[in-house]
């Protein structure tokens, strides 16, 4: 699918709040090392992905928070600078931490979602009354019929005609 530089632009446009958010939220966990235990830390981890989320698809926002739990255990979790994990507790915090990162991805995309499909049935229903106003405010038929080929010519790719009778 080839997609146009505005529609790539605007998704940027909607898309970069995602990018402070993740840099704060790593400044925050590596200045408050030594202040929190790891817990904390990765509360506050998942924290910053979901708000995170709410900027990102889904896929981005899974991709991102892997890659932060992957980050948080080379940074945070002992022995440090390694993948290797001492404690069964921090492998469930981590693996935890993923989970709930997926979950939260998931739904802030099935929000976005469904928020879109609200705003598409909220301009649809406002063409709709804008239509029948006018169909109503048109007093003779020429003009109505005018108006239902308007109506209907974005929504068909052929020549739309429209036939009169006369009493």
């Amino acid at each position: 699918m080839v997609r146009s530089n505005r529609t790539l632009s605007l998704d940027l446009e909607i898309r970069w709040p995602a990018l402070p958010i993740w840099v704060l939220g790593w400044v925050l966990l590596i200045r408050l090392d030594g202040w929190l235990n790891l817990g904390n830390l990765a509360l506050l981890l998942v924290l910053f992905s979901a708000i995170a989320g709410m900027w990102l698809s889904a896929l981005a926002s899974m991709a991102i928070s892997g890659m932060s739990v992957l980050m948080f255990n080379w940074l945070l979790v002992e022995p440090r600078h390694t993948f290797h994990v001492l404690q069964d507790q921090d492998l469930l915090l981590l693996i935890t931490m993923l989970v709930v990162s997926a979950v939260v991805s998931f739904l802030m995309a099935r929000w976005r979602w469904a928020a879109e499909l609200e705003s598409q049935h909220a301009r649809y229903s406002d063409d709709l009354r804008h239509w029948a106003e006018q169909f109503r405010e048109a007093s003779d038929m020429p003009t109505q019929a005018e108006l239902l080929h308007n109506a209907l010519t974005p929504l068909h790719s052929g020549a739309i005609g429209i036939g009169l009778l006369e009493d």
